[in-house]
């Protein structure tokens, strides 16, 4: 994505430039006002030197008309800023793409590879003790995960104490600890008793049997969850990103909008004597 600085008497971008954040096409001036930097830090600071040269010899110029000269002399500094600002997050957003294909790509070869090896694992173990053994291995992820959740709320809840936080807080997390021990006990209840339709014994049998596909598959959930937890992290990054470029972009066309208004009341006003 490459960083756009537009002149002050250039063309606005166009409206492509400003919808597809992720690549911004140099465009001549004859279509649109959209002209590439480099987007090394270096290379911003030149194109935006050149920015500032164009508004200093214009103060020079324009001497006479009075505290305009001051206000170009300030105007230049915010359009550095601007520019910069720009370079800025057009690198961050190249980076950012990148590690975001890659996360997606990954994520796309954890499912192709848990297709191969759990199907392989299925025949090994058979589908229909699989099938078989699903909801007592079902019953126990959920009773390990409220467990989980009842742990991590108890710790909560004595790091809250230890921290003298109100009693309303307390309040609170107290009550979700109770819930969520009301909901463990009663699966792990559920998990004791097992489903009516299938003798204990030889469910229990079939389960212990099968430990190893059910914990590669839960494994493999893991692995998928973090990578959603990445991909989504990443995507916040991004569009953040995408915001302070356009952010940056509509600052220093309004910027330059004014500063063409302010020369043309000047100029307006020298000539009327």
């Amino acid at each position: 994505m490459a960083v756009m600085q537009r002149g002050l008497g250039a063309r606005p971008p166009c409206k492509g430039c400003l919808d597809d954040a992720s690549t911004v096409v140099a465009s001549d001036d004859s279509t649109c006002g959209c002209s590439s930097v480099a987007s090394s830090p270096s290379t911003a600071s030149t194109a935006s030197s050149g920015g500032l040269e164009t508004i200093s010899d214009a103060g020079s110029e324009h001497e006479s008309l009075g505290e305009n000269g001051g206000r170009e002399v300030d105007d230049a500094g915010d359009i550095q800023g601007l520019l910069e600002g720009m370079n800025s997050s057009s690198l961050e957003v190249n980076r950012l793409q990148g590690e975001l294909a890659r996360h997606r790509k990954q994520r796309l070869q954890l499912e192709r590879i848990w297709a191969v090896s759990s199907a392989r694992l299925a025949r090994a173990a058979g589908p229909e003790r699989i099938s078989r053994a699903r909801p007592l291995h079902e019953q126990r992820r959920r009773r390990d995960a409220l467990q989980e959740k009842a742990q991590a709320l108890s710790e909560r809840y004595m790091q809250a104490t230890e921290a003298a936080a109100a009693e309303a807080d307390l309040a609170q997390i107290s009550e979700d600890l109770a819930r969520c021990l009301a909901k463990y006990q009663a699966a792990k209840q559920r998990s004791l008793e097992g489903p009516p339709s299938s003798p204990r014994e030889d469910l229990a049998l079939t389960f212990f049997g099968l430990a190893p596909f059910f914990e590669a598959e839960d494994e493999h959930r893991r692995q998928l969850a973090k990578a959603d937890v990445a991909i989504s992290e990443i995507s916040r990054r991004l569009e953040a990103a995408k915001g302070r470029y356009r952010d940056a972009l509509a600052g220093l066309e309004c910027l330059s909008d004014h500063i063409h208004q302010r020369r043309s009341q000047a100029l307006a006003k020298a000539n009327s004597f």
